[in-house]
């Protein structure tokens, strides 16, 4: 058996793995991998802009400040 990563547009991943269930479902384990979801993505861009301008601080320096 083979492994295979896609990057799949959001808007047809559902169709997408309906097919592939009706189709192939005694032949292929589809395991979901989110690691990194849209809205994890926009949580980090939001997070390293207000990092930016001064609106948060690191984790490096939150251990600092609390001599971890």
């Amino acid at each position: 058996m083979k492994t295979l990563t896609l990057n799949i547009e959001d808007s047809i991943f559902d169709e997408f793995i309906i097919y592939l269930n009706q189709k192939y479902s005694t032949k292929i384990n589809i395991i979901e991998d989110d690691i990194f979801t849209v809205e994890d993505e926009e949580a980090y861009n939001k997070a390293i802009k207000e990092l930016e301008n001064g609106e948060a601080i690191s984790l490096e320096q939150l251990k600092e400040e609390l001599y971890v």
